[in-house]
């Protein structure tokens, strides 16, 4: 198993769901968890490839040449199917001992999506299970089921009122307010997600955490350190003052800012981001700035924002009914290390800093040699999309 994934992999195959990835998938996932059976808890199979190195290499050249990447990519494959396994296997043991006391011999469609749907456990691993133990498969329940669950979904989409949710897409829309293409003069460029949309429905950014966020300010305020808030999805930036715009000039983003001298920090109810204007020099005076995830995309002041991406991502999965295993984020920066996540696919840019290609399931190329482009036509994405 060790020497066909590393040819495959050598050979420019990468694990997915379609086509000869889905072999390479089949091949590695088959072997590790044939090495839990055996009591092999941790990721083993990358380990093995210096053997098949050692071997063959004489023979092959192009084992030494994509050394990393074969062993990159099958210990990451490892780590997402372990996560996968843990989750699911539990469940798989109970459904079959219950089976076998009620006599049966079939693996119910119903307890497949189960499995599916819930802990992430694929179909075809269910099926080589169920083989072994004996058990015919109930497929076409199966499909019967994951078609209900999408008709659910569309239904619930189409009782909860599109007029509703085009007049809020609309404000929001209109709150945020047009935005500039930079491409033809830079290749890359902050920027903030100011909404969510899915399947035309608009989903509200998570606010900071309330009272954090005031223990921030109050200290803020002591030191003399000028604040902008944003209370909602919008340009609106709100303060006391133009302490703010005083020490380190206007935003660089659209912003319309409202000042009001008698506004009451301890009375907000939410607050959705804080702008402190402190530089690099004298951050380490702000002792309570660690109280919330926060970061710097401009030297002159420091940005407060609800960052747990991977819970983000979770979220939306959730809302639309998808599987965690159908993920891919693609990042190139520090502050994307937390949503690399062995449960989904992660996609590191060539021009992304060292601890995060360390941590991806793939690395593409530079983006200025489209790098996005050529990973998703290598991952078979285009085709997938047009399937769909």
């Amino acid at each position: 198993h060790a020497r066909s994934c590393s040819f495959l992999i050598a050979d420019g195959i990468v694990p997915s769901n379609e086509g000869r990835g889905y072999v390479l998938r089949r091949i590695l996932r088959r072997a590790a968890r044939f090495g839990m059976d055996l009591g092999l808890t941790e990721p083993f199979l990358y380990r093995l490839f210096p053997y098949v190195k050692a071997s063959l290499s004489d023979q092959y050249p192009i084992l030494l040449e994509e050394e990393e990447n074969i062993v990159r990519t099958i210990r990451m494959e490892e780590e997402r199917f372990h996560v996968t396994l843990k989750s699911g296997m539990s469940k798989v043991h109970d459904i079959v001992a219950k089976m076998r006391a009620e006599g049966k011999s079939e693996f119910c469609g119903s307890d497949l999506f189960l499995l599916y749907d819930t802990y992430g456990f694929p179909l075809d691993l269910a099926k080589d299970i169920s083989e072994e133990e004996g058990f015919s498969i109930d497929e076409a329940g199966f499909n019967e089921a994951m078609e209900a669950q999408r008709t659910k979904s569309k239904t619930a989409r189409a009782e909860s009122g599109d007029t509703d949710i085009f007049i809020a897409l609309g404000k929001t829309l209109a709150d945020v307010g047009s935005c500039s293409f930079l491409g033809y003069t830079s290749h890359s460029a902050s920027a903030t997600v100011t909404a969510l949309v899915i399947n035309d429905e608009l989903v509200m950014n998570i606010p900071l955490d309330l009272e954090k966020a005031k223990t921030i300010l109050r200290q803020a305020e002591e030191l003399n350190i000028g604040i902008l808030l944003m209370l909602d999805d919008s340009k609106k930036c709100y303060s006391k003052n133009d302490l703010f715009v005083q020490q380190v000039g206007p935003r660089q983003e659209p912003t319309e800012y409202i000042y009001n001298p008698y506004m009451d920090y301890e009375s907000l109810k939410q607050i959705m981001k804080i702008y402190l204007s402190v530089s690099i020099e004298d951050e380490h005076k702000l002792t309570t700035k660690d109280l919330l995830g926060h970061l710097r995309y401009v030297k002159d002041y420091l940005m407060f924002q609800y960052d747990a991406k991977e819970k983000g991502i979770e979220a939306m999965i959730e809302h639309v009914h998808g599987n965690l295993e159908d993920v891919v984020v693609f990042g190139d920066g520090k502050n994307d290390l937390v949503m690399f996540d062995p449960r989904w696919t992660s996609v590191a840019m060539g021009n992304g800093c060292q601890e995060l290609k360390e941590k991806a399931t793939y690395v593409a190329d530079l983006n200025v040699n489209d790098g996005i482009y050529k990973i998703c036509e290598q991952m078979n994405w285009f085709e997938k999309i047009k399937k769909a």
